[in-house]
C-alpha cells in the first residue's frame, strides 16, 4: 500500500523528462526563429519546387559573406512595407543584375499610376488644357486613362527606390512614353493596370566581413499564377529580389527569376 502512495505522489509532483525537453526545445526554435537563423530554415508550406529550394539556398552559399536567415517576423515586416507602398512590387516584374539594367518600361508603365499624376477627365477630372489633351489622345481613344508626368518627377521616384537618377538608365530616352516639347512633359496612353504583388516566402541578410549591419537583404518572392500577354498562358512566378543597404534605406539592386518569365516589355 506504501509502494502505489509513493508512485502516485511521485506522479503527482515529478517532472515528466520527455515534456520537459519538448518545452525546451520549442523555446529554443521560437528564440532563432526571432532573431534570424544562420542555418536554412525549413521548407515554406506555400508549394515550390526542389528545383527552386536549392537555386534560392545556392544563392545563400555563394554570397561573399556571411548569411543570416530573417525570422517569420522579419519577413512579415518587408510584406507589409511592400503592400502598403504598392509601387515596391513592380520592380520585381524585370529581371534585372543591377539597377542601371532595369527596364523601366515594366516598372512605369504598369506602376506609374502609384506615384504619378493621372490627368484624364475620365479619371480624376484633373483640368488639363483643350488643346494639350486633344494632342495627346490624337489618333487614340478618349476613354482610356492619361498620364503627364516631367523627367524631373520620374526621376526623383527612381531616385526614392534605386538611388539613380534617371540618365543612369539604359532605358532613359523612355521609348515608350511620348514626349512634348512644347509641354516639356511626358505622355502615356493606357488601358487598366497589371496588379503588382507578392509573397515573400523566405530571405536572409548578408553581412560583409566584420560588418555590424548587413549590406544586402534577399528576399525570395513568388506571385502565384498570372496570366501572360504574350502567351496566353498563366504563368507561376518566382525569384530573388535583392535590396542594397543604403543608411536607413533599402534600394533595389537585382531580381533574377526561377520560374515563369519577366512581365512583358511595352517598348
Amino acid at each position: 500500500m506504501m509502494m502505489v502512495l509513493v508512485i502516485l505522489l511521485l506522479a503527482a509532483c515529478g517532472t515528466n523528462p520527455s515534456q520537459d525537453q519538448t518545452s525546451r526545445e520549442s523555446e529554443s526554435a521560437a528564440a532563432a526563429t526571432e532573431k534570424g537563423s544562420e542555418t536554412a530554415p525549413a521548407s515554406s508550406a506555400q508549394e515550390k519546387t526542389a528545383e527552386v529550394l536549392t537555386r534560392f539556398e545556392e544563392l545563400a552559399t555563394a554570397e561573399n559573406g556571411k548569411t543570416v536567415w530573417l525570422s517569420e517576423a522579419r519577413i512579415a515586416e518587408e510584406q507589409d512595407r511592400f503592400d502598403k507602398d504598392r509601387m515596391l512590387w513592380y520592380f520585381r516584374n524585370p529581371e534585372y543584375t543591377e539597377p542601371g539594367q532595369i527596364n523601366l518600361s515594366l516598372i512605369l508603365y504598369d506602376g506609374i499610376w502609384q506615384d504619378g499624376a493621372n490627368i484624364s477627365d475620365t479619371n480624376n477630372g484633373a483640368a488639363l488644357d483643350k488643346a494639350e489633351r486633344e494632342k495627346c489622345y490624337e489618333g487614340q481613344q478618349a476613354i482610356l486613362s492619361l498620364y503627364k508626368f516631367t523627367g524631373e518627377q520620374i526621376s526623383e521616384m527612381l531616385k526614392k527606390y534605386t538611388g539613380l537618377e534617371l540618365s543612369a538608365f539604359a532605358d532613359r530616352d523612355l521609348p515608350f512614353l511620348t514626349y512634348r516639347a512644347e509641354y516639356d512633359a511626358y505622355y502615356l496612353i493606357k488601358g487598366n493596370a497589371r496588379g503588382g504583388g507578392g509573397t515573400f516566402t523566405e530571405g536572409y541578410y548578408v553581412y560583409e566581413k566584420d560588418a555590424a549591419e548587413p549590406s544586402k537583404l534577399v528576399l525570395h518572392w513568388e506571385s502565384g499564377r498570372s496570366l501572360d500577354p504574350v502567351t496566353h498562358k498563366n504563368q507561376f512566378k518566382e525569384g530573388a529580389l535583392t535590396l542594397r543597404r543604403d543608411g536607413a534605406n533599402w534600394l533595389f539592386d537585382a531580381n533574377e527569376y526561377f520560374a515563369g518569365a519577366p512581365a512583358w516589355s511595352h517598348h
